[in-house]
């Protein structure tokens, strides 16, 4: 598989960070819990030290995120329930007249104007979609009328928004709310771990081996998985399954009971390390991602670094990896997935 310049793997973003003429930065980062959010939240604490920026970050209680260097980027542990996050926000106003800059990570803008420069960073291409259209089959109307109407009554209080990918850039310049701001398209994801891992050749004797990494939300389309998983088993033969989940997940446990009834090795490595997760993309055949939406889609970046192939959904986020994708399906229908694996297989045997 040809690879591009990595610059260019994570999208045409500008080199320059739109935060590195500030000496100092107040980040709120209560919002960012695990996965993606959490290694944007490393991969910026890391170029801050890189830039020899100072910052505090504020994080919620539950998150495990540390600071390589204490004198230079503090971290603060608060708890951030509902109510505590309005408090969070008058701290944060009180804090930020120490800073050249604030930094607001999650979606949502300060409640309340200050003057340095503000910066939104908007992680979530769903929260984009809520302002967009506040009747979404999420189950229920009211939470994201909420959110629009929070939003409209705080958007003038960040001048500047920050997106990861060009498709969301896009979303952007034709929301209402935001069409008017500073818009940087940048990315802070720390790409200096995934290339510190040893690439070996993969075998045509090793065994098949198709690795997913998601979360347990519904638009993650696992149900298109279990619906393949026999098909998959009654075409290529035996094969390795690796999935990441939590231990309690549903979709684990559906997975569980289907590896009894088709025969298939399951593995689950939501208990490795972020370096021994990218050693399983390495070493695996191939990476399939049949997510329904995305914001960013890191492993699907991970895995085309890394050299394993990935096949892909006809979805718009998908398609910013058209020069990479093995294979493009329809997301709903497992038989095109299933058709879509079978021939890689059948093309890796000759």
């Amino acid at each position: 598989m040809k690879i591009k310049p990595i610059e260019r793997l994570l999208r045409d973003t500008n080199t320059i960070s739109p935060l590195g003429s500030h000496q100092s930065i107040l980040v709120a980062a209560y919002n960012i819990y695990e996965g993606g959010g959490k290694i944007i939240l490393e991969g910026l604490i890391k170029e801050f030290l890189s830039n020899g920026t100072f910052a505090t970050i504020i994080v919620n209680e539950e998150l495990q995120i540390s600071s390589p260097d204490e004198k230079k980027i503090k971290i603060e542990r608060k708890p951030a329930g509902f109510l505590r996050k309005i408090i969070l926000e008058i701290e944060i106003q009180r804090k930020v007249k120490k800073f050249d800059a604030l930094l607001m990570l999650g979606n949502f803008p300060p409640i309340l104007k200050n003057e340095k420069p503000t910066y939104l960073f908007i992680q979530n291409v769903f929260f984009l979609e809520s302002l967009e259209n506040i009747f979404l089959t999420t189950g229920t109307w009211l939470k994201p009328l909420v959110q629009k109407a929070v939003f409209l009554a705080c958007s003038r209080n960040a001048e500047n928004v920050i997106v990861q990918t060009n498709h969301m850039m896009e979303r952007v310049k034709n929301n209402s709310f935001l069409k008017n701001k500073n818009t940087f398209l940048y990315n802070f994801i720390d790409l200096d771990e995934i290339l510190s891992i040893t690439i070996t050749p993969r075998k045509k004797e090793n065994a098949k081996s198709i690795i997913y990494l998601a979360s347990d939300l519904k638009h993650k389309n696992h149900e298109i998985i279990h619906k393949s998983l026999g098909m998959i088993k009654k075409n290529i033969g035996s094969f390795e399954f690796i999935v990441c989940l939590n231990k309690k997940s549903r979709c684990l446990k559906t997975y569980e009971v289907l590896s009894t009834g088709y025969d298939f090795k399951l593995k689950n490595i939501s208990g490795m390390t972020r370096s021994e997760v990218l050693k399983s993309i390495s070493e695996s055949s191939l990476m399939i991602y049949p997510s329904l939406n995305e914001s960013l889609g890191l492993p699907i970046i991970e895995s085309i670094i890394l050299r394993t192939p990935v096949i892909l959904p006809h979805l718009r986020y998908a398609y910013e990896f058209k020069n990479y994708a093995e294979a493009y399906f329809e997301p709903r229908d497992p038989q095109a997935l299933t058709q879509a694996i079978v021939k890689f297989f059948k093309l890796q045997d000759q």
